[in-house]
């Protein structure tokens, strides 16, 4: 079944709602067919895992929210009840959460709690202010929270000469992080969605969820770590000292990145990188999937995979490396060979595929 069938037959069987409603659901399997279909599956296979229209519908109906229960419009501030706050530490259930940098001197949190259905705590203590959200109904299907739109958004207002920490921890909803420049830690974590994270500076950054993608652009900093599970991760133009990437069962894809050592990780899925430059260590790690590179630099580049090829172009003078290419089943232009001046290392190894990386000097400037 093609998605636009199951979806006709699923609004065939959930009744009258709000075109808006229809948007958002419409979007929300949008969203979970892009992130399985980066497994390798096809349309048909991404629908089938959410069962026949009918019992998705069932699902939706036990559990949905209703419009009218939102108490208003408005979202409640909730400020931190002591000056010389230097981390947010913020945990909630199944809501998502938008932080980014603000004019105002003072931290300011927009929620729209309702009672019903939502518990909020916030304090402070030492110098930490906490923010607690849960839910006082516990809800297994994802859509009702989806579409609970009007207190369904925890926005953060970071002040804009903050240079402390976030904590920031969901579940079964998404987290983004943008505009802000001066953080020491950035800890993100959520389940089951994605993590956005857009043009910030954070000495140390890192995120973690599961079955949804990791997402990252414009960002600097000194250590970098981002784990999911079968999801991509995306870096654009991400500058950190250092750098582990670890995700399963699909793909990692680099542009732009830079830093001092990569570490990138995967199974089942291939890893792309482009314009990459680590002096000290680049390593490219994956099984059952191919490895493409681009105008990678580093003084020691490893790329293994299993069962594909390993396939692209080094920035650098061959030369100048000691050389390990090893394959079965396939062809390797990649020699093994050492010598005693060569203080530069590259190693390709794969099986049951090929291996054609070609070396390219720059040109002098």
């Amino acid at each position: 079944m093609k998605k636009q069938e199951f979806l006709q037959e699923f609004f065939n069987e959930l009744g009258a709602i709000s075109e808006n409603e229809r948007q958002q659901i419409s979007d929300y399997y949008e969203e979970l067919i892009c992130d399985r279909s980066e497994q390798g599956l096809t349309e048909e296979e991404c629908v089938a895992k959410f069962g026949s229209p009918k019992e998705a519908a069932e699902k939706f109906k036990e559990e949905y929210v209703p419009e009218s229960t939102a108490l208003s419009d408005s979202n409640q501030v909730f400020c931190p009840q002591e000056a010389g706050i230097h981390t947010l530490d913020l945990s909630a259930e199944n809501v998502h959460i938008t932080a980014s940098e603000s004019d105002s001197p003072y931290f300011q949190i927009f929620f729209n709690p309702n009672p019903e259905y939502d518990s909020v705590e916030s304090y402070c203590e030492n110098g930490t202010w906490y923010f607690r959200h849960k839910k006082l109904k516990k809800l297994r299907f994802f859509l009702s929270v989806v579409l609970a739109k009007r207190f369904e958004t925890i926005i953060v207002n970071v002040p804009k000469n903050f240079t402390g920490s976030l904590i920031i921890k969901t579940s079964n909803a998404k987290i983004t992080l943008s505009d802000s420049q001066n953080l020491k830690l950035t800890n993100l974590t959520s389940s089951n969605c994605p993590i956005e994270i857009k043009n910030i500076k954070s000495e140390h950054c890192q995120a973690s969820t599961s079955n949804s993608r990791i997402t990252m652009e414009n960002i600097t900093g000194d250590t970098l770590i981002a784990h999911t599970g079968n999801s991509p991760i995306i870096a654009n133009h991400v500058l950190y000292t250092s750098q582990k990437l670890q995700t399963s069962n699909s793909s990692i894809r680099l542009t732009n990145t830079s830093g001092d050592t990569l570490d990138a990780s995967t199974s089942n899925s291939g890893i792309n990188a482009q314009n990459c430059t680590f002096p000290s260590n680049l390593t490219l790690c994956t099984s059952n999937g191919s490895i493409s590179v681009n105008n990678i630099v580093s003084d020691n580049i490893s790329l293994s995979t299993s069962n594909s090829s390993i396939t692209g172009q080094v920035t650098g003078d061959m030369r100048q490396y000691s050389t390990v290419g090893k394959t079965s089943n396939g062809s390797c232009n990649i020699p093994t060979l050492s010598y005693p001046d060569q203080t530069k290392h590259f190693s390709a190894r794969t099986s049951n595929g090929r291996i054609n990386v070609n070396f390219v000097i720059p040109p002098e400037n």
